[in-house]
């Protein structure tokens, strides 16, 4: 199989598909650590071309700061917080857990493994809205050009077992908790389980 090496991308842009597109052309790029888009690496440009093409929630952490990139199936999780995230640093998008996402984020920038975590770990999405579904977040490095890390991939997978229904993962999270939690049978008048 042959595959044509002419470029993907006019004008020195993504070719990105849908809202994500007339955002890259309508925000004020000089505001942001990220620069205007003819400045971009190739690499960036090839991800954020993979990433909008896929149906699964996806994003990019790039560069120093982190800027954060994501997919229309992305948006749909951070709906508050977008278009303001959009190409910006995550410890603003995420100041809340900023402190565990920079720890995961540095670790792999480092070379250390933090293949797969989830919503309970790193709470990217808003709980009110999804407290019922487990995300999983798989983690990636972005090689570039100059043998350094451009940036890391976010793809993101729902569990299709609900906590409310996965006494495992309930246990779990009754035994993290940080207060005493009591799971009652009211007919029978019993504690079930207690945490520690």
């Amino acid at each position: 199989m042959s595959v044509s090496r002419t470029s993907i991308h006019s004008n020195d842009q993504p070719n990105l598909i849908g809202t994500m597109k007339d955002l890259i052309k309508t925000k004020k790029w000089e505001e942001s650590p990220l620069g205007a888009p003819t400045t971009w690496s190739h690499q960036l440009k090839i991800t954020l071309d993979i990433i909008q093409a896929v149906d699964k929630p996806m994003a990019v952490f790039w560069g120093d700061d982190f800027c954060l990139l994501y997919n229309d199936a992305f948006r749909e999780l951070i709906e508050n917080k977008h278009p303001d995230a959009f190409g910006a640093p995550a410890q603003e998008v995420f100041p809340v857990i900023w402190e565990k996402l920079q720890v995961i984020l540095e670790d792999i920038v480092a070379g250390k493994d933090h293949p797969v975590v989830d919503n309970r770990v790193l709470p990217l999405i808003a709980q009110e809205e999804t407290r019922d579904i487990l995300y999983i977040f798989n983690l990636s490095s972005i090689p570039v050009d100059t043998n350094g890390l451009g940036g890391i991939l976010l793809i993101t997978d729902e569990n299709e077992v609900p906590y409310s229904t996965n006494k495992e993962n309930f246990q779990e999270l009754v035994q993290l908790a940080s207060i005493g939690v009591y799971e009652v049978d009211f007919r029978k008048k019993r504690f079930i389980s207690v945490n520690d």
